[in-house]
């Protein structure tokens, strides 16, 4: 029985360092990113739009992720796996503008892998015109009399 425990003292101890050892390698290299940044109004850089439907595509394998940006404009999207990706905003007081999205952000493993790019910029729609009443009457027979005694 003693002769047992001579060999089991070293598969523990060689089960130990191997799990040690996959701790270590799972903890340096991660396999999926974020991307976090703001939506912003055009006409200044301290405008933020709150409540903006942000979209997150891969533009390799057309994977999309929608979220809305918080009080501040800001949103995260967490677990991307690497690749390239394009973010656009849409709001519904808002227009996109021409630099309304950013495309080009790249994911890669083993690094930080929370990408920030830069703001998403949306601008303001302008007052909708209201329909405005026609100055001359219409044409054609004018509208009956309406009789409104009471006998």
């Amino acid at each position: 029985m003693l002769h047992l425990f001579r060999y089991v003292k070293p598969a523990l101890a060689l089960v130990f360092a191997l799990a040690a050892l996959e701790i270590t390698i799972s903890a340096q290299t991660q396999t999926t990113g974020a991307i976090e940044g703001q939506v912003r109004e055009e006409s200044g850089a301290t405008q933020f739009v709150a409540k903006a439907t942000v979209k997150v595509r891969n533009e390799n394998n057309g994977l999309e992720v929608v979220t809305v940006t918080d009080g501040e404009g800001r949103y995260r999207v967490d677990m991307l796996p690497p690749g390239t990706y394009t973010t656009s905003a849409t709001h519904p007081e808002y227009e996109q503008i021409s630099d309304s999205s950013v495309s080009g952000i790249l994911i890669y493993l083993s690094q930080n892998n929370v990408v920030r790019p830069p703001p998403i910029v949306l601008r303001r729609k302008s007052a909708m015109p209201t329909p405005s009443t026609p100055a001359t009457p219409p044409t054609g027979a004018p509208p009956a009399p309406i009789n409104l005694s009471c006998n």
